[in-house]
């Protein structure tokens, strides 16, 4: 944050007349975020990791089935990931292995995680969904091929979503009632994924694209109606 503060006129001749402008540089204020987490592909893949809350320490969950808990951290402009080092007969100890960019403004995060190439992969996206419908979905691409999302048939809608693009998108279906899903990428017109799902009243859908070498992967994971002051979802 930058101040302006005013000087008044001094003895010096060459201020006798004028106004100085001062730039003071100050600190930028931490602020507290909500952070959660959801892993792809191989759990064994993903690394434990930790974030530093107002308590001390807290193990960020990442499991494959649904976004971990709610964790409340104070941090700027970066998300610091932390690993725990345990050595027996010396306190445990938390080293920094990675800083991750926050989204700009973003007051929620959602972590994902997974691994390609045999390194670990964060992306960070704005946790905004959570007070979407059943209906509208948050739909992520995590691979480096455009995708095409169809729902409800060959005349169903289509939604083409970029690499490494993630978006919120409504779909016009009856809830309980099954309905059509395809995806295929967009490059080559390629099906991937062909199946039916239902839409549940009391869930929201995330829906994710992820690769594996040359192999295109759907992931759908439930995120139910919980806000993060009443803990985990």
């Amino acid at each position: 944050m930058m101040k302006f503060t005013k000087i008044m006129p001094s003895a010096s001749p060459l201020c006798l007349s004028l106004l100085c402008l001062v730039l003071v540089s100050l600190p930028l204020l931490a602020e507290t975020i909500t952070v959660r987490a959801l892993g792809l592909g191989d759990p064994e893949l993903i690394p434990e990791r930790y974030l530093k809350t107002a308590n001390g320490f807290e193990h960020l969950a990442m499991s494959t089935r649904q976004p971990g808990v709610f964790i409340q951290i104070s941090t700027e402009k970066s998300l610091p990931l932390f690993e725990k080092l345990a050595i027996e007969g010396q306190p445990t100890t938390y080293q920094l292995v990675q800083e991750l960019k926050l989204p700009e403004d973003a007051k929620n995060v959602l972590i994902l995680a997974f691994s390609s190439d045999k390194e670990e992969h964060y992306l960070v996206i704005p946790d905004n969904f959570l007070q979407n419908d059943s209906n509208k979905w948050l739909v992520v691409n995590t691979s480096s091929k455009s995708v095409v999302l169809q729902v409800g048939g060959i005349d169903g809608e289509k939604l083409v979503i970029e690499s490494n693009e993630n978006r919120g998108w409504s779909i016009d279906v009856e809830p309980e009632k099954g309905f059509a899903v395809t995806a295929r990428t967009n490059c080559d017109d390629k099906t991937f994924y062909s199946t039916y799902w239902r839409l549940r009243e009391q869930e929201r859908s995330i829906v994710i694209f992820s690769q594996e070498g040359n192999k295109m992967k759907l992931t759908r994971i439930s995120d139910h109606f919980l806000h993060p002051a009443e803990g985990g979802s």
